[in-house]
Formats: C-alpha cells, structure tokens, sequence
C-alpha cells in the first residue's frame, strides 16, 4: 500500500510537470521581446535566418543565421597607464594565450 501511495505521488509530480511545462511559451524570438531601447537607439538589427537561393547547395538555399556573443569585454582600451593589468596582458600574448 505505501509503494502504490508514494508511485501515485510521483505521478502526480511528473504530470504536474508535464502540464507546467505546455503552460510556458514555445519558440519566443527576440523581435518578439518588448525592448525599452527605441530604434533609432540600435546599431543593428537582428534578422533571422536570412535565405539566398544556392543552387549549388543540395538544398538549393543558403541559410545564415545572425549570432549573438555574450561576455566580458573591456570597457576602454587598456594602456601601459594601467600598470599591472596591462603588464599581465602583454606578457600572456607573447606567450601565445
């Protein structure tokens, strides 16, 4: 009796899950995010995918897709004034890093 109780709950769960998961959006693209930056604010805009008719492809289409890069990048060039830092940095690109 308590293996049929404890199976029953774990179905339960996993039904749960189930339904929770159909509730959440499928396939949301970026055009589709309301952005608080106003257009004339955007350097680029993000077009996907982007297809040129390739006869040369098996499919006869050539299909490019815009990527995005996340990150950390440097904020301000970083000059012999910054000391250690910039010390650091020459040394691991003479050394091929």
């Amino acid at each position: 009796m308590k293996k049929r109780k404890i199976l029953h709950r774990l179905l339960v769960f996993v039904l749960t899950i189930a339904m929770l998961a159909g509730i959440c959006p499928q396939g949301v693209s970026a055009a589709d995010i309301l952005t608080t930056v106003s257009k004339s604010q955007t350097a680029v805009s993000i077009n996907n995918p982007r297809i040129v008719q390739d006869e040369s492809m098996r499919a006869e289409q050539k299909v490019t897709w815009d990527c995005v890069y996340f990150g950390n990048y440097p904020q301000s060039e970083i000059t012999s004034k910054d000391g250690n830092v910039y010390n650091k940095l020459r040394k691991r690109n003479r050394l091929g890093w």
